[in-house]
């Protein structure tokens, strides 16, 4: 991770969806080795355990498409595109700002930014990647570069 980067705050994701997998413990050096040597105590993974702990990875603020808002959402206005990339479109017009595709992502990548063209009182969302600075912010410049009334995430 860059110096700089944000991660997603746990709070915002939805741990519901993720299986609980407990950490692959680190083997140690033997007491009676470590008296009569400066090596490491805490030995380095196996290639297999250092992929079983990446596999523990919740992928914090960053699409996994698994269509999570695409199937919740109870209004035409999350269109999947090609399922090849995994990418979505939010069609804001259509958007009620129920906020049920926010509350089911499980990495916490969606978020609810108000509409600022309506009359006051009126609550609407529009739904959008954080914008944020980070690993959000290749995404965010993506989103930027987006009409207007449709945004891709």
């Amino acid at each position: 991770m860059a110096a700089g980067d944000v991660i997603t705050d746990l709070n915002r994701m939805n741990m519901t969806y993720f299986p609980h997998f407990p950490r692959v413990r680190q083997e140690m050096l033997e007491p009676s080795t470590r008296k009569r040597t400066q090596d490491e105590v805490i030995l380095a993974f196996s290639e297999e355990q250092a992929q079983e702990e990446a596999n523990r990875c919740f992928s914090c603020g960053t699409c996994n498409a698994c269509d999570n808002c695409y199937l919740v959402c109870p209004e035409p206005c999350i269109v999947r595109l090609d399922r090849s990339n995994g990418l979505y479109k939010i069609l804001v017009d259509y958007c009620k700002g129920c906020r049920v595709c926010i509350e089911e992502c499980p990495t916490g990548c969606l978020e609810g930014v108000p509409e600022l063209d309506f009359d006051t009182g009126v609550v609407r969302m529009d739904t959008a990647f954080a914008i944020t600075q980070g690993l959000h912010g290749r995404q965010a410049a993506e989103l930027k570069a987006v009409p207007d009334r449709m945004k891709e995430i």
